[in-house]
């Protein structure tokens, strides 16, 4: 479940993202169709697709490029883990972990490589998008 700092750092992800939108498709809340359960990230990028407004889909069985997940205070980073393998053994190129209580984005590969950013500019190894921290904790 979000929080009020959840919400903040959601929004200022996804207008960050969105320079990226000629390239990428940003999605919210989008249900993965995965295995062994459905997961909800909070932020998926997509290689850019278009939408088909006369087809839906509820659970999306595509996997995306990179999932975001924001923790909430309720959560922690070992619930993180388990959902970070069941996305990389889905297909799932990088995961991104964003810590507002911190201040932190650590992005995890599936090769066991990751970068922790607390000050200056992350970049996403996979899709090469560059965020400054700043623009997200303001």
């Amino acid at each position: 479940m979000g929080s009020k700092n959840h919400a903040f750092v959601q929004v200022a992800l996804i207008g960050a993202l969105l320079r990226y939108i000629a390239k990428f498709t940003i999605l919210s809340e989008l249900t993965l169709d995965l295995k062994p359960q459905p997961l909800t990230p909070d932020i998926c990028i997509y290689p850019k697709i278009n939408p088909n407004w006369f087809q839906d889909e509820i659970k999306v069985a595509t996997m995306p490029l990179t999932v975001i997940e924001i923790i909430s205070p309720t959560q922690g980073s070992y619930l993180f883990s388990e959902k970070m393998m069941i996305y990389f053994e889905n297909g799932v190129q990088s995961c991104w972990l964003v810590e507002p209580m911190l201040r932190t984005i650590a992005i995890f590969m599936p090769d066991k490589n990751s970068h922790v950013y607390s000050v200056g500019q992350l970049v996403d190894p996979v899709t090469n998008i560059t965020i400054t921290l700043n623009e997200i904790f303001v």
